[in-house]
Parts: C-alpha cells; sequence; structure tokens
C-alpha cells in the first residue's frame, strides 16, 4: 500500500521500526558513540528526511537500515523481520531483493553507458524495469546511449537514481544525493527521487544537511550529536510547492553571493541585445532610404547592352508583359584627358534625351545645369570622378569619341542611383581618378556613333 492510499484511509503499515538502535566505534579512549538509542518508525510509502550536521549519525542510520551495516545494540525490523539478527548471506539478499541505494558520489562505471550502468542491477533482480523504462522516469530518456564522461553532474545523479529503482525496490536510501550538485541540478535529482516515491509507493529516506531539502518531505527526523533531536510531519500535498519554493530561495541565496559576476554577465548580455537590436534598426532605416531613393530617382531593375536596335523596337519591348517603363539610350566608351594624369582616363558616354530628363535612372543635379540639347560639346560629369580631378561647372575636358578629339564644356556635376560606385571594366575597386561618367545629348552621341535613329541600350522597371 501506498503512502497516497495510507492517508486516504487514515492508517499506514509500518516499513521499518527502529527500537534502541545504537552504534559504537572503538573502545576506551578512542570510544565514538555514533549513535545513542535512536527509536523510530517509518511507513510505507513516505518520504523522510533525516537532517542535521555532518556527524551527527545520519550517515550511520541509514547504513544499518539499509543492511550496510550492523549495530551495537538495539533491533531494527523490516516488515516485522529483526535485519539485526541476519547474517552476511542473508543481509545480501536484503539489499538485493528490498533496498536501492542513491549515495552522494555517483559510483557510476565510466566505461559503460547510462543503459548499461542501470542494466548491471536488473539483470540480477527478479522482476525488474528495463533500463529504458527506469531512465525515462528519471528523465534521461534521450540520454541512454551516453558514457558517464559526457553527462552532467545532475544527469549522472539521475543515472545513479534510475539505477536504484530500475529493481523496484520497496525501499530507496539516499545519502547526500545533491551534496555534489548546485541548486539548479539538485532541484532536477530531488524531483525524480519524489516523483518514484509518488508513483511507486517506496519508501524513501533521505539524508541531507541542507534544510531547504527538507521541505519535499513527509515528515522531518533531526538528528545531533548521535540521537534525534526532534521530528515534523508535513503536510504532503503541499510538498511540490514547499520543495520549490525553498529551493529558490537557496538558488537566490547562491546568485547573490555571486552577484557581482551575475551583474556583469548581465550587462553583457544587454549591451548585446541592444548593438543586435540597434544593428538590425540600423539596416532596416538604410533599407527604407535606400529604396526611397530608388523609388525617387526611378533606379531600373533590368539592364541589356546591345550592338545597335532600331527605336521602333522600344514600343515592342514596352509591351511585354509586366514591363511598367522603358528607357532606350546611347552608351558608349571614350578616353578622356585629364590635367595632372599621365595616360588617359576611361568615361562611359550615356546619352540624356532632349528634355534633359530619361525615364529611368534620372540624376541628381548638383551642381550646374542640364545640357542644351542644341550644343552638342555640353556634358556633365559624375560627381566623384569631377572631385577627384578638381573639375567644376565652366571647365573643359578633352574626349576621345569615336576616333575623333572633342573639347567638351563642363556644364553640371551629378549624381545617379546607377553609379552610386562606379567599376570600370575589368576592376574590382571603384577609382575615381581613372573611370568616370559623362552625361551628353543623345543627338551629338548618336551623330559621333551613327545610332541616330536607334541605341544599344535599354533599361526596364518592372510591375510588383
Amino acid at each position: 500500500m501506498t503512502h497516497k492510499a495510507a492517508d486516504q484511509h487514515g492508517t499506514a503499515s509500518t516499513a521499518f521500526s527502529v527500537r534502541g538502535l545504537t552504534k559504537i566505534y572503538g573502545a576506551g579512549e578512542t570510544e565514538v558513540r555514533a549513535l545513542r538509542g535512536i527509536d523510530l518508525d517509518l511507513l510505507e510509502g513516505e518520504l523522510v528526511v533525516l537532517l542535521g550536521p555532518s556527524g551527527s549519525g545520519k550517515s550511520t542510520f541509514l547504513n544499518i537500515l539499509g543492511g550496510l551495516d550492523t549495530p551495537t545494540a538495539g533491533r531494527v525490523s523490516f516488515h516485522d523481520q529483526d535485519i539485526t539478527a541476519l547474517d552476511s548471506g542473508e543481509l545480501t539478499r536484503y539489499r538485493r531483493d528490498h533496498v536501492g541505494f542513491v549515495f552522494q558520489f555517483y559510483n557510476l562505471i565510466p566505461s559503460l553507458t547510462a543503459r548499461e550502468n542501470v542494466a548491471l542491477v536488473t539483470e540480477i533482480a527478479p522482476d525488474p524495469l528495463s533500463p529504458l523504462e527506469a531512465l525515462e522516469i528519471v528523465g534521461l530518456a534521450d540520454r541512454v546511449d551516453h558514457f558517464p564522461a559526457q553527462l552532467s553532474g545532475g544527469e549522472q545523479q539521475r543515472v545513479a537514481v534510475a539505477r536504484a529503482i530500475a529493481k523496484k525496490p520497496e525501499v530507496l536510501l539516499c545519502d547526500e544525493p545533491t551534496g555534489a550538485l548546485d541548486s539548479k541540478t539538485g532541484i532536477g535529482v530531488l524531483e525524480a527521487i519524489e516523483r518514484v516515491n509518488r508513483e511507486f509507493g517506496t519508501t524513501a529516506a533521505v539524508i541531507t544537511h541542507n534544510a531547504a531539502i527538507a521541505a519535499i518531505a513527509d515528515r522531518v527526523v533531526t538528528f545531533a550529536d548521535g540521537a534525534q533531536s526532534r521530528q515534523r510531519a508535513q503536510n504532503s500535498r503541499r510538498r511540490g510547492e514547499l520543495v520549490m519554493s525553498a529551493l529558490n530561495r537557496k538558488l537566490l541565496r547562491d546568485l547573490w553571493h555571486i552577484r557581482g559576476q551575475a551583474l556583469a554577465i548581465a550587462v553583457v548580455i544587454a549591451c548585446g541585445i541592444s548593438t543586435v537590436v540597434m544593428s538590425f534598426g540600423t539596416l532596416a532605416s538604410l533599407e527604407l532610404t535606400r529604396d526611397a531613393y530608388y523609388e525617387r530617382q526611378r533606379f531600373a531593375e533590368v539592364f541589356a547592352h546591345l550592338k545597335r536596335a532600331p527605336a521602333s523596337l522600344a514600343d515592342r519591348i514596352a509591351r511585354i508583359d509586366g514591363v511598367k517603363r522603358i528607357d532606350t539610350r546611347i552608351v558608349e566608351a571614350a578616353n578622356l584627358d585629364v590635367a595632372g594624369m599621365d595616360e588617359p582616363v576611361l568615361g562611359r558616354l550615356i546619352s540624356l534625351p532632349r528634355s534633359g530628363a530619361p525615364a529611368l535612372n534620372q540624376i541628381v543635379l548638383r551642381r550646374g545645369r542640364l545640357p542644351d540639347g542644341k550644343r552638342s560639346n555640353e556634358v556633365i560629369l559624375s560627381e566623384p570622378f569631377a572631385d577627384a580631378h578638381g573639375l567644376t561647372p565652366g571647365g573643359y575636358i578633352l574626349a576621345t569619341i569615336n576616333g575623333h578629339k572633342r573639347r567638351l564644356q563642363i556644364v553640371g556635376i551629378a549624381l545617379s542611383p546607377e553609379y552610386i560606385y562606379a567599376i570600370g571594366p575589368g576592376v574590382l575597386m571603384p577609382d575615381d581618378k581613372r573611370f568616370g561618367i559623362v552625361w551628353m545629348g543623345r543627338e551629338a552621341l548618336a551623330a559621333s556613333f551613327d545610332l541616330k535613329s536607334a541605341f544599344n541600350d535599354v533599361s526596364l522597371s518592372l510591375m510588383r
């Protein structure tokens, strides 16, 4: 019968009856009285916490209950069987058939996996759980094939709990099961022990000198100087709430002791999060600015360069499904003679319509004016190129266009969304001293390259 069942009916069977339990080590001047006449009953399905400082006799008491040690005097009965009267072989059978042990140190075999460590017990038990079932109970179903070195301290202790419960013992004895663990990890181990007690009705005794852990118990027995100083029953219905509350308080105390490190970590994390948020905000702002600029200047989405095409082809292209705008133009290369440069500079000549405003890739006039359509030698320079050579409106530049040298008058300086980075052919990076953009009237450029009523470059914007 489980302890829950006992509570419901108002009665409970006794698992252990301890009377006058005494243990003395040594003799004479070296005599140590580890236990001094303990009288105590443990009920079936009960979870008892044995509380007390180191050296108070808790471990000695637990070892005698588990058949690992024998008393000097007194009697311990397990279900009316006096285990203090058993010989060595009978104690071995008692431990094998009835008792599961969990110690402070995990005692796992390093060369065996979690499943194999648990299987060591199941192979000698008469009606055991499977290793996988035992590991599932303690929340390690996904770690069954890991070796101890691959597991955290809390996971190794839970393997030890699984090994103890795999043979379905009537008694689970735990000696400082969380002593080598931090508070957070210890909570997981205690929850596993409490679940075994709750679901299997296993009588459990847990040793600790940590008062916070006592909150999981049905009853707390306090030891001092080898004697039972007091015991206190607790409301089992609130055990889950109490253990979380008590252990959370301990966790907060631990955090308070390392508050400096915790604050530094929190500041670093906050700075990192702030940097990420600012970076995403800056990126979004830049993307919106870019999109607005491209939309305002009607930046094209499709570019194609041709050898020569008749002007009438533009109407056919405009009728293609999905085409929103079309702009045809003439684009050619020329050598520019610039003062201070030992070798000619490469220029890209781009035609402007008579109105001066192309349908796509509209230029932004920074200084000066647009070329006069009636004057074939007026041009606009890209601002980076002009600034690199100190060229300004009103000045002149020599250009070799289709084999003919011409003197071009600079009437304006401009920017274009198409040439934010002006990269010349065959190079990887912008070089504003050796490559520049030159806009000039379409009629003048068409006459120089025999492209009247024709074009060799087209750009499109698309419907969305």
